[in-house]
C-alpha cells in the first residue's frame, strides 16, 4: 500500500472515470509500474478526504476498462479478497514524509453507502476526454503449438536423452499449470495431467508440433488455458517483468508456488546448454496467433523465479505434546519411534507414527540421572518439529526431536527396559 504522502502526490493518474472540481474515480501509477485505484467516499472534516484505496493487478485493470467487470462488483471483490483500504488525507498536509491513515475495510468497518447503490461500466475516460468503448475478447481456440529448440549453431538435429528431459520439464510445466487452474475452479486438490499428442518433428532449427488429445480435453478446457498460460508466463520473463509475475501469482492466481518450479526447472535445462526456444500457438485455420521466445539475453532473468521461490520458502519449528507407544530407541543410533500418535493440540497435525531424534538435552539428563526408556510403553512426550520447504532446491522435509518425555515405573511393569 502508499506510505505516505510523497507516494500518493507522486502517483500519476492513467484513467479518469468520474470527475467533479477533481478526480473523484481514478487509476494511477507508481514509479514502481504499480496501479493503485481511487474511489472518493466524503470529506469526513474541512480539507481531509476519505477515499477507497486499493492496488490492482493490470489483469483487473484491462477487465474494468473493457467492461468486463462492472465497478460494484469489483470492489465487492477486493473487499471480499481483504484487499480494500480507507484511506484518509488531508490536503493541506505538507510534510511528504508523513505517514498516511489507512486502515483494511472488514465487517466491522464497512459502510454499504461507500459503495455505489447498482453495478455499472465505467464509460467515460476525462483524462483523455473520451468514451470508453467495451471491448470483446474474441474467443480463439488452440488448435496445435509449434516448440522450436535452436542452439547456437542453428543445428537441425538434437541429443535424444536431451530431447527428453526437455519435453519431461516442458509436460511438468503444463500439469502444474493445468492443476492450479482445475483447482480454482472446482475448489479441490485434483491434479490435472495434459494429454499431448506430437504430429510432426520439423527441420527448423530443431521444431517440434503438438496438439491437445482431442480424446482428453476436458470441460473446463484447462489445458488449453494452461499452454496459453505457459506462453505469457515464458513471455513475462523473457521481458523481466518481474512486478507481474508476483501479481499473478499473489494476486490474480494465474500461477502456483509449483508452477513457477516447474517453469524455472524447464528455463534451467534449456539455458544450461545454451539453447533457446520460440513457442507458436495456431488456430484452427493453422495461422499464429501468439508467440513467445526465451533466448540467451533472457538467461539471467531466470533469477526472477528464483527470487519468487526463495521468499516462497520457509522453515518453521513447532512443539507440541503428544501421546502415544514407544516401540523402539535407540541411544547408540540416537532414534526412536512413536506410533498410535496422539496430539494434545487439536489445531496440530500429527502423523499416526512419528520418527526422530532424541535431543542431546534428553540424552545428557538420562545419562546423568540414570533414567531409562522403557519399550514398548506408553509414553507422554513433547516433540519439536521442524518442517523445510525450500522450492528453489525443491527440498521439503520434517525433522522430529524428542525433547522431554514421561513414562511411570506402573506402566514398565513386567515389561523389558531399554537404555543403550
Amino acid at each position: 500500500m502508499i506510505k505516505n504522502y510523497r507516494e500518493f502526490k507522486d502517483l500519476n493518474p492513467i484513467i479518469i472515470f468520474e470527475y467533479y472540481d477533481f478526480p473523484m474515480f481514478y487509476v494511477a501509477e507508481s514509479s514502481k509500474s504499480e496501479l493503485y485505484m481511487h474511489h472518493y467516499v466524503n470529506e469526513v472534516k474541512s480539507g481531509v478526504d476519505k477515499w477507497l484505496v486499493a492496488r490492482i493487478t493490470k489483469k483487473e485493470y484491462r477487465k474494468l476498462v473493457n467492461q468486463q467487470t462492472g465497478v460494484l462488483e469489483f470492489l465487492n471483490k477486493l473487499r471480499t479478497n481483504e484487499r480494500l483500504y480507507h484511506l484518509c488525507f488531508d490536503i493541506h498536509e505538507e510534510n511528504l514524509e508523513k505517514e498516511l491513515i489507512t486502515e483494511l475495510i472488514t465487517k466491522a468497518n464497512f459502510n454499504p453507502k461507500s459503495f455505489p447503490g447498482e453495478n455499472y461500466f465505467v464509460d467515460y475516460d476525462y483524462l483523455e476526454d473520451q468514451p470508453i468503448e467495451k471491448v470483446t475478447e474474441k474467443v480463439i481456440n488452440l488448435k496445435s503449438f509449434k516448440l522450436v529448440l535452436k542452439d547456437r549453431t542453428n543445428k537441425h538435429d538434437i541429443e535424444l536423452n536431451y530431447f527428453n528431459n526437455v519435453m519431461k520439464k516442458f509436460q511438468n510445466s503444463l500439469d502444474s499449470l493445468a492443476t492450479h487452474n482445475i483447482n480454482k475452479l472446482i475448489d479441490q486438490k485434483n491434479d490435472q495431467s495434459i494429454h499431448l499428442n506430437l504430429l510432426a518433428l520439423e527441420a527448423s532449427s530443431f521444431g517440434v508440433t503438438m496438439m491437445i488429445d482431442p480424446n482428453n480435453i476436458d470441460i473446463f478446457n484447462t489445458s488449453e488455458e494452461a499452454v496459453l498460460d505457459f506462453m505469457h508466463l515464458i513471455d513475462d520473463v523473457s521481458n523481466g517483468t518481474t512486478q507481474d509475475i508476483n501479481d499473478q501469482i499473489y494476486i490474480d492466481e494465474s500461477y502456483s508456488v509449483e508452477t513457477v518450479k516447474h517453469v524455472k526447472t524447464f528455463l534451467k535445462t534449456i539455458s544450461d546448454k545454451k539453447y533457446s526456444f520460440i513457442v507458436e500457438a495456431k488456430d484452427e485455420q493453422n495461422k499464429v496467433f501468439k508467440d513467445v521466445s526465451f533466448r540467451e539475453d533472457a538467461y539471467q532473468n531466470i533469477e526472477i523465479l528464483d527470487k519468487i521461490l526463495e521468499e516462497q520458502s520457509s522453515e518453521v519449528t513447532e512443539t507440541f505434546s503428544i501421546s502415544g507407544n514407544l516401540t523402539m530407541v535407540s541411544m547408540q543410533r540416537n532414534i526412536f519411534r512413536i506410533e498410535d500418535v496422539k496430539s494434545d493440540d487439536k489445531e496440530i497435525i500429527v502423523e499416526p507414527t512419528i520418527t526422530g531424534k532424541i535431543s542431546k538435552e534428553v540424552i545428557k539428563r538420562i545419562n546423568d540421572s540414570n533414567l531409562k526408556f522403557y519399550v514398548p510403553s506408553k509414553i507422554s512426550a513433547t516433540i519439536e518439529r521442524k518442517t523445510i520447504t525450500d522450492y528453489v532446491k525443491d527440498e521439503h522435509s520434517n525433522k522430529s526431536t524428542l525433547i522431554e518425555y514421561e513414562q511411570t515405573e506402573e506402566i514398565a511393569q513386567d515389561i523389558s527396559v531399554l537404555k543403550n
